[in-house]
């Protein structure tokens, strides 16, 4: 029984870590000289998502045309989803420089900003995300996205270190983490407030497959309805008190309900099955 509660601390604990705020800064440089703060861009609104690999890691490169993928997914870095890759070693083991990016890149099609260990001060943060983060094996991925409760700082939103379901797991994990946040495909994040504290309306039932139903939770009516898809688009909007919505037209799939009270607006996610 002692071993189990134990257990039940050390894995609170372990979660409370890789969601906490305030997450250690630092700073990566690739072969073109561009430089990436990641309180900085967390500053901006910006999320970081990270791959850490090496060029004689077999399994690296079998991931990195998927993060590729991603990569092209949420806007190539033009937009609020910024990809870093970091290669630690060549195949000697020995550190990564700009000539091993630049063959690896050829080798495997890529165009995401990579970072050689042996560049500016990229050691350091490597040491820095491996200690902090326990690092166990590669590759490996993080999510980083802006704390909406403290602008500047961060909250790891994926970490594939505690993630270990299947070995793409990775993708589906990147992609649920910068929904939850906001982000959308093509890279853009949405621009209200949905993460407010205020809970100014329920939705039941979540998941749903035929009507949505919408409550109040303050003393005023509901003034409007949207219904936006993860890619940004409204499929449905309606301009009047309401308490349900017919959904069962919906592809199936991850939504947000975007609803006005009094003036002020707030976004849930649900999900149509």
């Amino acid at each position: 029984m002692i071993k189990k509660i134990l257990f039940i601390f050390c894995l609170s604990i372990a979660f409370f870590s890789f969601s906490q705020s305030n997450v250690p800064n630092w700073t990566l440089e690739d072969c073109h000289e561009q430089t990436y703060n990641l309180h900085e861009l967390l500053a901006e609104g910006k999320s970081v998502v990270v791959e850490i690999g090496a060029e004689w890691c077999y399994p690296c490169k079998i991931k990195a045309p998927y993060f590729q993928d991603l990569y092209e997914l949420y806007g190539e870095n033009q937009e609020d989803v910024i990809f870093l890759g970091i290669l630690t070693q060549k195949n000697d083991q020995s550190p990564a420089d700009c000539e091993t990016v630049s063959n690896w890149d050829e080798e495997l099609g890529l165009s995401y900003p990579t970072c050689a260990k042996s560049i500016g001060d990229n050691q350091t943060t490597i040491s820095l995300l491996y200690n902090t983060y326990q690092i166990t094996g590669i590759p490996t991925f993080f999510l980083f996205v802006p704390d909406p409760e403290n602008p500047g700082e961060g909250i790891v939103a994926y970490n594939e270190e505690t993630d270990q379901t299947e070995a793409f797991s990775f993708i589906d994990g990147i992609k649920d983490g910068l929904t939850e946040y906001g982000y959308q495909e093509g890279g853009v994040k949405l621009d209200i407030d949905s993460f407010s504290k205020e809970n100014l309306f329920s939705i039941f039932p979540n998941p749903s497959n035929n009507i949505l139903n919408i409550k109040s939770n303050v003393n005023q009516e509901i003034e409007s309805l949207k219904i936006i898809s993860i890619r940004g688009n409204v499929v449905k909007e309606i301009k009047e008190n309401t308490s349900s919505i017919i959904i069962s037209d919906l592809t199936n799939g991850m939504y947000f309900i975007e609803a006005e009270i009094d003036g002020k607006i707030m976004r849930k996610k649900f999900i149509k099955n």
